[in-house]
């Protein structure tokens, strides 16, 4: 028999008999056994599937490729291509180049995790560690702003200036954050 095949028993007539001896292993047109795409040909011996975050997009391949940084095969093994590689963390987004960024509203951290900008807090730009405060005297309405125009004045009575500061209006005064009518 070729290489990687065997008969199922004793007194077998042809060649035509000869079967892979790992189930993985796909048959050839000539006859030979390959591993699949998904796994890896161990010393020529057995197939094995790719480990979780890794793939392997050719057939009777020595090893298994790493996925790139940040993403992962979500713990599924025998991936067959980069594409099943996915962004680690859900609030990633996956760009053209196939690199994954944390958006805006959000900070990256560890370079792996992306966490929503706190209230107070706004990000405008992709994969920043850090999420600006909101000028004195304003905040966001919520976690996430995406930019500083959702910092608004915290006090309904405060009037929001040209520069993106808060004042109370004529005829009050600021009381600790507060605008309090004057006596």
């Amino acid at each position: 028999c070729p290489s990687q095949t065997s008969t199922p028993g004793k007194g077998a007539r042809s060649k035509d008999e000869c079967s892979c001896i790992h189930s993985l292993m796909l048959e050839q047109q000539d006859g030979t056994c390959k591993c699949p795409n998904g796994t890896r040909n161990n010393a020529g011996l057995v197939c094995e599937l790719c480990e979780a975050n890794h793939y392997n997009s050719v057939d009777d391949a020595p090893s298994c490729l790493k996925c790139p940084a940040g993403k992962t095969t979500a713990g599924l093994q025998g991936a067959t291509s980069e594409e099943e590689c996915t962004c680690v963390h859900s609030l990633m987004l996956e760009q053209q180049d196939g690199t994954c960024k944390c958006p805006n509203g959000t900070r990256i951290i560890a370079g792996l995790t992306c966490e929503l900008c706190a209230k107070g807090e706004y990000n405008t730009l992709l994969d920043s560690p850090v999420c600006p405060p909101c000028p004195s005297q304003t905040s966001t309405p919520g976690k996430g702003a995406r930019s500083k125009s959702k910092c608004t004045c915290i006090h309904s009575r405060m009037l929001e200036q040209q520069d993106g500061t808060c004042k109370c209006p004529n005829g009050t005064s600021n009381n600790a954050g507060s605008c309090e009518l004057c006596e």
